[in-house]
């Protein structure tokens, strides 16, 4: 059975992939890419592609996570830190809500830190990091040199695979979108600013990165 136009329409909405709407109706995700061409879905408009969302992870009832990001990082299971949070998605058995959207990173980050600090008093969002009423201030020790760090704060503007992927207020605002460990990614983002580097896989392949005074 494959979901109506009405159905998928609302699968859309909730910012699920083709993969994800594919495996509800037990079919490859190919079809489901077919059906929104019958249909002539605007998958963009209908996942709005564009804005950020504050979202969160339910499971047995309860909040277990709160996040923030690009419609598609709210049931991305592959860059989740906690195995545990990683293998109840994987199984299907979180239950995904969009609490807000927004058009700007920081806005986002600001209302998902307040939401954060509310479950956590209520012994909930277990699968978060540790905070300390807001989100911890991440290290960026990965900079090599000081003109690097001192840049850190400054606008940059993304590509991937040529297309024009978002602005960022700040280096750290990328970094917390595309990995759950974004301290990590940091000395490598230095590469492709500074040093013209182009990897083609990881948390980075495909990414082209510049200040947004330097464009």
């Amino acid at each position: 059975m494959l979901p109506t136009k009405k159905q998928l329409t609302e699968h859309l909405k909730e910012k699920m992939t083709n993969q994800d709407i594919a495996v509800i109706y037990g079919v490859k995700y190919q079809k489901i890419q077919q059906l929104i061409r019958k249909h002539k879905l605007n998958t963009k408009e209908l996942r709005k592609v564009d804005k950020q969302i504050v979202y969160e992870h339910w499971y047995q009832g309860k909040v277990v996570y709160v996040g923030s990001g690009k419609w598609n990082r709210m049931r991305r299971s592959s860059t989740r830190r906690n195995l545990e949070h990683k293998k109840l998605m994987q199984d299907g058995l979180i239950k995904y809500k969009i609490v807000k959207e927004f058009n700007e990173v920081q806005s986002a980050r600001e209302y998902e830190n307040k939401l954060i600090t509310r479950y956590r008093s209520l012994g909930k969002a277990n699968f978060n990091l540790k905070y300390d009423g807001v989100r911890e201030e991440i290290s960026n020790r990965g900079y090599t040199s000081t003109t690097e760090s001192n840049n850190k704060d400054k606008p940059i503007l993304v590509w991937k695979n040529g297309s024009y992927f978002g602005t960022y207020n700040r280096i750290i605002d990328f970094a917390s979108e595309v990995s759950d460990q974004p301290e990590k990614l940091l000395s490598g983002i230095s590469l492709i600013i500074h040093r013209n580097w182009r990897p083609m896989q990881g948390n980075l392949g495909g990414y082209v990165i510049k200040y947004k005074d330097n464009t």
